[in-house]
């Protein structure tokens, strides 16, 4: 096979680029694959012409895409139904990443993958629109849904923390949202596993996932989990304490769902095994 990464020097390219060390693979930035760029991207496919393609790449700017709607349209639906409907044309198999966003948080318990979707940011509207192409260029592959992606690369909640716990006596962390924090090596793991199944399995795998790991927690259980792992760390450091708030008192220019728990029962199912929780995984990350 001929693999294509699109997004490489992002937090998931870069996890990709951790997972995939063997075979003819592209990892392909923004300089040679451009996705606001229809030629670069035209070109991009023409040139690699890859029979695997991993759409790691996207608009991921929440608060911005309010001002910006119309790029991260582009960016995360449109490049995508075009990147789907070559490899649908060529039988190359593709993997797109989704969000929790798509979803309003109105539900009571955890999102299943056929719940309606009904997103409340710009941002969340881009990437439903790029779940909609992707699912009606009819390519064979998968739109994996997750949520509160982290990693010890780029920008991210757990690198956000980690600075601000150290700089600043005192944090006010959100509390009445919930999730569940997925790391960019569990989503490698688990984009791999199902590319396997697609690949050498029975074939049989469903083209819209949830991927996220066992568990749940607020933003604040989030901080407060990273502070505790700070200190196992180094007992001596001195880090900011933290107050949970409700969402009222942190207003951002995105609204974000109350409840973007998603269930991942049907990941469980097609891979026939378990997938640990969030905090096993985000220890990885610390070495543990």
């Amino acid at each position: 096979m001929t693999w294509l990464v699109t997004g490489a020097n992002g937090q998931l390219g870069r996890a990709f680029g951790r997972a995939l060390t063997a075979g003819s693979i592209c990892f392909a930035g923004r300089s040679t694959c451009d996705l606001g760029d229809p030629a670069s991207l035209a070109s991009c496919l023409a040139r690699e012409t890859p029979s695997v393609i991993i759409n790691c790449a996207a608009y991921t700017a929440v608060d911005a895409a309010e001002e910006d709607e119309a790029t991260a349209m582009h960016v995360n639906a449109d490049a995508v139904g075009e990147m789907a409907r070559w490899a649908a044309s060529t039988g190359a198999l593709m993997v797109q990443f989704s969000t929790d966003y798509v979803f309003d948080g109105s539900a009571t318990g955890a999102y299943v993958e056929d719940a309606p979707v009904n997103p409340l940011s710009a941002y969340g509207r881009s990437k439903a629109a790029g779940e909609a192409q992707f699912m009606e260029s009819g390519v064979r592959g998968m739109c994996l849904r997750t949520s509160w992606v982290h990693s010890n690369d780029g920008a991210n909640f757990l690198l956000t923390m980690k600075r601000l716990m150290q700089e600043r006596d005192h944090l006010r962390i959100v509390d009445d949202q919930r999730g569940v924090p997925t790391t960019t090596d569990f989503l490698a793991y688990i984009t791999l596993n199902l590319i396997d199944l697609c690949q050498h399995g029975d074939g049989d795998v469903p083209r819209l996932i949830h991927a996220v790991p066992e568990g749940e927690t607020s933003w604040f259980g989030f901080a407060s989990y990273i502070r505790e792992r700070l200190i196992q760390q180094d007992s001596t450091a001195k880090l900011a304490k933290i107050e949970p708030i409700p969402s009222s008192e942190f207003p951002q220019a995105a609204i974000r769902p109350k409840n973007s728990v998603m269930s991942n029962a049907l990941l469980r199912s097609r891979l026939g095994k378990p997938v640990s929780r969030w905090e096993t995984w985000h220890d990885k990350l610390y070495g543990g």
